[in-house]
C-alpha cells in the first residue's frame, strides 16, 4: 500500500506516504512498483511536485531510482515533472502568489504548507508551539506529518492555528496559539520573507483569538538570533495597546 495526497486547491502539489509491504513479501519490488505507479499517475494528471519524507537510507535509494531528489536542509525528497528544477519551481510558486485571506487553518492546507515550511527562512525559530525551525538551522524531518503537528494544538492543547492564504490557496504564513493553562497562551508564527508585511496581522489574529478567551498573559518565545522578529512583535503589541498583556522571552 501507499497513498498520494493531492491538494484540491493546488492539484499540482502532492505528498506520498504510508508506504507499507507485508513482511512476508518484502524484497520483491512491490513497494517500488506501487510507488512508480503513483508517480506516473500524479505526473500524468498535471502534477508538478510530489513530496515525501524518509529517514531510511535504503528507502531513499529506491526513491532516487524513481526520480526523487533530496531537498536541502531536510529529510524530504521531491519528484518533479519533466526536467523542472525545484529551485526554479518554488521561486515562481511564491513570486506569483497574491495574499488574500487570513483564516483558521483547514485540512486543505496540509500539502501547501510543506513548501512554506521547508523554504530556508532567515528566522531561526519559525514556531515555538510545535518546535519548528528554519531548515537553515535544523534539519526538517516532517512532510505529511506537518499538518498533524499543528492540528495537535487544537485536539490536545486547547489552541488554534491560522493561515495566510493566497488567492489560489497557497499557504504564505502561519500563526498559532497554544493554551498553557491558567488563561496563559503562547503565540508564534512566520511568513514567507516576501510577505513579511502580513506577519503582524497574522500574529494579531492569533492574539485576538487568545484575548477572546480572556487570556491573562500571552507569551512569545523568540530566538535571541531573531531580533527583527522580536521587534515586529513588540511594535505590534504597542500598536494594539497590548504591551501589558504580551510578554516576549
Amino acid at each position: 500500500t501507499a497513498i498520494v495526497i493531492r491538494s484540491l486547491a493546488i492539484p499540482y502539489l502532492g505528498g506520498l506516504g504510508e508506504v507499507s509491504t507485508h513482511p512476508e513479501y518484502r524484497g520483491k519490488g512491490l513497494a517500488t512498483g506501487i510507488c512508480q505507479r503513483l508517480v506516473e499517475d500524479f505526473l500524468s494528471s498535471e502534477g508538478s511536485a510530489l513530496f515525501l519524507g524518509t529517514v531510511n537510507p535504503d528507502a531513499a535509494r529506491i526513491y532516487e531510482r524513481l526520480g526523487w531528489r533530496h531537498l536541502y536542509g531536510t529529510e524530504l525528497m521531491v519528484n518533479m515533472s519533466g526536467s523542472d528544477l525545484y529551485d526554479d519551481f518554488i521561486r515562481n510558486y511564491f513570486s506569483s502568489a497574491i495574499p488574500s485571506t487570513i483564516c483558521e487553518a483547514k485540512p486543505s492546507a496540509r500539502i501547501p504548507l510543506i513548501p512554506l515550511v521547508i523554504f530556508p527562512h532567515h528566522w531561526k525559530m519559525l514556531d515555538s508551539n510545535i518546535s519548528l525551525y528554519s531548515t537553515n538551522a535544523r534539519t526538517q524531518l516532517s512532510c505529511l506529518g506537518l499538518y498533524r503537528r499543528y492540528d495537535y494544538l487544537r485536539s490536545d492543547y486547547g489552541g488554534e492555528w491560522f493561515t495566510l492564504l493566497s488567492e489560489d490557496g497557497k499557504v504564505l504564513g502561519i500563526s498559532s496559539a497554544a493554551h498553557k493553562g491558567d488563561k496563559k497562551y503562547e503565540v508564534d508564527g512566520f511568513c514567507h520573507p516576501k510577505y513579511e508585511d502580513f506577519f503582524s496581522p497574522l500574529i494579531q489574529t492569533a492574539v485576538k483569538w487568545c484575548v477572546s478567551r480572556e487570556a491573562s498573559e500571552i507569551i512569545f518565545n523568540v530566538s535571541k538570533e531573531d531580533t527583527d522578529k522580536e521587534n515586529l512583535i513588540r511594535d505590534m503589541a504597542k500598536a494594539c495597546n497590548l504591551e501589558k498583556l504580551i510578554k516576549v522571552i
